[in-house]
């Protein structure tokens, strides 16, 4: 190798050190999955309509850690099929007085 070309190779293999040593993540320590976690929703209501189950509720603004939520994109909700007593649970529901 020539001397420009040790050259050129030194200077490439310090920029890649650079580099990788500037794009290793964020600093700081690390948290939990669990701490990152947002609050249950409040006001959680439901009532039932003529096409099924209106729920209504107020999404969190923040997470289990206290930190500000700001990406809150998808909510699921998860319904729980029950068959014994289902008679009970029908008759437990009913429909308010005068509509919501």
């Amino acid at each position: 190798m020539t001397g420009r070309g040790r050259a050129a190779a030194a200077l490439l293999l310090l920029l890649l050190l650079g580099l990788g040593l500037v794009a290793c993540g964020k600093k700081g320590p690390p948290i939990a999955p669990e701490r990152r976690l947002p609050l249950a929703p409040s006001g959680l209501h439901g009532a039932v309509d003529d096409d099924g189950i209106v729920l209504t509720w107020i999404n969190p603004t923040t997470r289990v850690d206290t930190s500000r939520l700001r990406d809150l994109t998808t909510l699921r909700i998860h319904r729980r099929r029950h068959r014994r007593g289902a008679a009970e649970i029908r008759h437990a529901v009913r429909r308010p007085r005068g509509g919501i």
